[in-house]
């Protein structure tokens, strides 16, 4: 690529830095921004990530009377 960063490795820090920083309620935009790295890497990060369930969803209680 023109900007020489073809193939480059990210540091595994800076990449779960900045999914920490979305799981925080920052912007994809405000990732990269911050982080000093484009927007499609950290979108990819986001899309390669495995989803996450929510903590507050339990399985309901069975009901013994019934």
């Amino acid at each position: 690529m023109a900007n020489g960063q073809a193939g480059r490795k990210m540091d595994p820090q800076i990449k779960q830095r900045g999914l920490d920083l979305m799981d925080k309620g920052n912007t994809i935009l405000q990732v990269a921004k911050r982080l000093g790295v484009s927007e499609s890497l950290v979108r990819n990060w986001h899309r390669e990530r495995p989803a996450k369930a929510p903590d507050d969803i339990q399985e309901p209680e069975s009901d013994p009377s019934t």
